[in-house]
């Protein structure tokens, strides 16, 4: 692997991989899509991708097990991880703290955004966590905002990125993105009509509808003052 590549195999296995020990060294990764797996295996030259089906369809899973296989990959993710928690699992599994915090790069950031994020045409960037130390990495690097959000009693940070700023860093993503859905979303939101454009005529037909009912409400009160002096405010 080059370093782009390592950098973009880092954020994605901060944003869906496991490291970790069970009995031996594990590197794991499970996906709805099998394209980004089939990706990391051309990557790194080895592994065999399993499926599991279940009542919510196929999971695709792929496992890095023992010191040959994982230990490199371990080298590679203390060269380049962002998040605290990550830093934390691998200082685990290494059992002394080696793992260090790095300013995140545009091919990390399209990773993780591989694993975690989401886009809008209105148009946005998001990407949505536990742990709000990794988005301030993101934030400090690639600008945006962060937000609390709840759902089902449990606390989430989303990052949020709108504007030029989305505009200028989407191509990015596209053009290093190896996750054909989150690929195709990307462009299909910053290629194709925005959010207002779509709804634009939805818009002018719901103001025009507000105006005219403004405009009757207002005639009917200068017909009929009697009526509107017989209210009585309280």
């Amino acid at each position: 692997m080059n370093e782009h590549e390592e950098q973009w195999l880092t954020g994605f296995t901060e944003g869906d991989g496991s490291v970790g020990l069970y009995r031996v060294l594990r590197v794991s990764y499970a996906q709805k899509e099998r394209d980004v797996l089939d990706y990391i295996v051309n990557l790194l030259g080895k592994g065999k991708i399993h499926e599991n089906a279940n009542n919510q369809g196929t999971i695709y899973k792929l496992v890095y097990n023992g010191h040959t296989n994982c230990a490199p990959l371990i080298e590679v993710f203390l060269k380049h991880v962002v998040g605290l928690h990550t830093c934390g699992r691998l200082n685990a599994v290494l059992e002394c703290p080696l793992a260090t915090s790095h300013r995140p790069t545009i091919d990390w950031l399209t990773g993780f955004f591989d694993a975690e994020g989401t886009s809008s045409n209105m148009p946005n960037l998001f990407i949505a966590q536990k742990e709000r130390a990794v988005l301030n990495s993101i934030q400090e690097t690639f600008g945006g905002n962060i937000r609390e959000s709840y759902e089902s009693d449990h606390q989430w940070y989303v990052w949020g990125l709108s504007g030029n700023g989305a505009r200028e860093l989407a191509p990015e993503l596209i053009a290093r993105s190896q996750c054909s859905t989150k690929k195709e979303r990307l462009f299909t939101n910053f290629n194709g009509p925005t959010h207002y454009t779509l709804h634009r005529e939805e818009k002018r037909v719901y103001n025009k509808n507000y105006w005219e009912n403004h405009k009757r409400v207002q005639a009917y009160i200068k017909e009929h003052p009697e009526i509107v002096g017989s209210l009585e405010v309280k």
